[in-house]
């Protein structure tokens, strides 16, 4: 294949990639896919009852702000203290700029007492999640739900099952909320498309 020819091959892959990528996102921007999609990855959505609420942190803090899923995780979690019976809190997440202790903060703020939430920041993903905090929750009697963002419950769920912590599911709307902007659904569905891919590894090693 002569240089031209090559040229003229990758100008038309290019030109056709192009065009799919705008038709993928013309189809995430312009319609409720990512709605859709966050709807089904939570498994439906519910306000489960327990003894330990588990909060699964996210983004960690940057510049003295919580990441946008944590502080939605946090506002959830609150919530459910507040309408449930929980007796303790366990947040896990940690990371260069650890999550959990941001939730801490702010769920005391809002009213949780600071004696009955336990933080976990050494783990650095969903598995290490449940790996360092299998022996602190196993101490913990009582039913134990999970709380994390609806295209995260699934993997999440299966992780800690996995590592010996059964738990239910707790999923809170954050694709779903992100959704419903128009300017947000690429996020979602970014958010949503990285979650598939996490699912396949995991399961893969085995890990759920």
């Amino acid at each position: 294949m002569s240089q031209a020819s090559k040229l003229l091959w990758l100008r038309k892959w290019l030109v056709r990639a192009l065009a799919l990528f705008g038709a993928v996102l013309l189809i995430v921007i312009c319609t409720p896919l990512t709605g859709w999609v966050g709807h089904k990855m939570s498994g439906g959505f519910n306000d489960p009852d327990g003894d330990v609420l588990i909060v699964l942190g996210g983004a960690g803090v940057q510049d003295g702000i919580l990441g946008h899923d944590s502080y939605l995780r946090a506002e959830y979690a609150v919530r459910a203290w507040r309408g449930g019976h929980f007796r303790q809190v366990f947040v896990t997440g940690g990371g260069n700029l650890p999550a959990a202790p941001g939730i801490r903060d702010l769920m005391v703020f809002q009213g949780v007492p600071a004696a009955a939430i336990t933080v976990e920041s050494a783990s650095e993903s969903t598995r290490q999640n449940a790996l360092f905090s299998r022996d602190a929750l196993r101490a913990m009697p009582g039913t134990k739900i999970l709380l994390t963002s609806d295209f995260h419950i699934y993997r999440a769920t299966r992780v800690f099952r996995r590592a010996g912590i059964e738990v239910q599911p707790c999923p809170i709307p954050d694709a779903v909320k992100r959704s419903r902007s128009w300017s947000n659904r690429p996020t979602a569905f970014f958010l949503e498309a990285s979650e598939v891919l996490k699912m396949a590894y995991y399961k893969i090693r085995g890990w759920m």
